[in-house]
């Protein structure tokens, strides 16, 4: 179990991820029957990212990575998180894996792209995909 944990004032000059399912300036990713909570990332400025993600939130299951897809994860924070939206990103994600292993209870607090505060699922933006419960924008 990873848990309490806090990313706070962070300055992020550049995102370059060539593999999507890891693409996210700011990521969780469960995997090996890990359960992530309570974690706050707050405080984050994003300049550019090249190949990526803003944020990638979910329960993976890579072979060549993981033994098991992970438990879950649940209260996470955004908060006051700016990307200035230069670069090719894709679409933020979060996501879950089955009905027993899902993303909970996640806060996005003055989550911002080129100045646009995000205020729900939007495409190219953000996509909520299934096993997902609890999202809400402040």
């Amino acid at each position: 179990m990873l848990e309490r944990i806090r990313f706070s004032n962070i300055d992020i000059l550049d995102h370059d991820e060539d593999e999507p399912e890891y693409e996210g300036a700011i990521g969780i990713m469960a995997g090996d029957d890990n359960l992530v909570r309570d974690v706050t990332f707050e405080n984050i400025r994003v300049e550019r990212i090249e190949e990526g993600k803003l944020f990638n939130l979910h329960i993976a299951y890579t072979p060549k990575y993981n033994t098991s897809p992970g438990r879950g994860i649940e209260n996470i924070t955004l908060r006051n998180i700016h990307y200035s939206g230069k670069g090719s990103p894709s679409a933020s994600v979060i996501y879950g894996y089955d009905k027993d292993r899902q993303v909970k209870n996640v806060v996005i607090d003055n989550v911002t792209v080129e100045g646009k505060r995000l205020k729900g699922a939007e495409p190219n933006l953000l996509d909520v995909g299934p096993h997902t419960e609890g999202i809400s924008f402040k």
